[in-house]
């Protein structure tokens, strides 16, 4: 089986929680996270583990949600 990792890493000049509150908008309807010129992330539940969906046609479950921290997903195949 084939394996791939992609990170997405970005330095803002904000305070840890201040992206933290950030992060938890993403896939909301007014979220200030996500790229304006991307697709809008959707998904079919609020941010939590489990949540599927994805921007445009790249499709994705939540794998792992820590508020304010983290959010990991697995992209489908």
């Amino acid at each position: 089986m084939l394996m791939t990792s992609n990170v997405h890493q970005r330095e803002y000049p904000v305070l840890p929680h201040q992206l933290g509150a950030l992060l938890d908008t993403v896939g909301r309807p007014h979220d200030r996270l996500w790229p304006g010129h991307w697709p809008a992330v959707e998904f079919d539940r609020p941010l939590a583990v489990g949540a599927c969906g994805g921007h445009g046609p790249i499709r994705y479950t939540v794998t792992d949600y820590q508020p304010g921290q983290r959010v990991e997903c697995r992209f489908d195949p």
